[in-house]
C-alpha cells in the first residue's frame, strides 16, 4: 500500500509528466524509488472544476506503480483528447484510487456474492482470463448501483455478457480503495 507521502509524490510526478507530454510531446522520467513499488491495482481520474472527465486503471499490473500510473495517465489523456476534451494539465484535478488486497469470493452458489458486497465500501473485479472488468466503490455509489448492478456492469465493461459473474470459471474479487487527490493549486489530501 502506498503511504500518503508516496501517493502525493506519485501524483506530482504524473502531473509533471503530463505537462511535459503536452508541451514537448515527450515523456521525460528519471529513476525514482516508486519504480520499486507494486500495487494490486491503480486507477486515475481526471477532473476539471469538479467535473469528472474520465477514469482509467489497471488491475494486477505487472509493472511498478510509477510505470503503470504514467501509462494510464498518457492513455487517459489521449483518449480524452480523441473525444474532443481540451486537456490542460495545469488545470487538472488528479485523483488516484489504489485497490487494496482484492479477495477472491467463493461460494457454491454465486448468488451468495450479492449478500457479501457492501455498496460504497466494496469494489468488484470480474476476471475471466483475458477479460477483466472493474467497478470502483465510488462509482457504484455515484451510479446508485446495487450489488447485482455492480457485478453486471463489471462483466459488461470486460466485454462479457452481464451474467458471466455466475459462471464457474469466472473469478470475482471484492476490494476496498484508498483515494488521494491533487488539486491544480498543489493542495493534496486523502479523499
Amino acid at each position: 500500500m502506498l503511504t500518503e507521502v508516496q501517493a502525493k509524490e506519485l501524483l506530482e510526478i504524473v502531473k509533471k509528466a503530463l505537462i511535459s507530454y503536452f508541451e514537448n510531446n515527450i515523456l521525460k522520467l528519471t529513476s525514482n524509488h516508486l519504480m520499486n513499488i507494486k500495487v494490486d491495482g491503480i486507477f486515475l481520474t481526471f477532473s476539471q472544476e469538479d467535473k469528472v472527465l474520465g477514469s482509467l486503471g489497471s488491475v494486477f499490473p505487472s509493472s511498478s506503480v510509477l510505470d503503470t500510473s504514467l501509462d494510464i495517465a498518457i492513455a487517459l489523456a489521449n483518449r480524452l483528447k480523441a473525444k474532443g476534451f481540451s486537456i490542460k494539465p495545469n488545470e487538472l484535478i488528479l485523483e488516484i484510487s489504489e485497490i487494496l488486497e482484492p479477495k477472491l469470493m467463493s461460494s457454491d452458489n454465486p448468488l451468495n456474492y450479492l449478500k457479501s458486497i457492501e455498496v460504497g465500501k466494496d469494489g468488484i473485479i470480474v476476471d475471466r482470463g483475458f477479460y477483466k472488468g472493474v467497478v470502483l466503490p465510488k462509482i457504484a455509489l455515484e451510479k446508485n448501483f446495487s450489488p447485482l448492478d455492480m457485478l453486471s456492469y463489471a462483466c459488461e465493461s470486460a466485454g462479457l455478457l452481464a451474467d458471466f459473474w455466475t459462471y464457474k470459471d469466472t473469478k470475482v474479487y471484492k476490494f476496498q480503495t484508498i483515494n488521494y487527490r491533487l488539486e491544480p493549486s498543489g493542495k493534496f489530501y486523502k479523499v
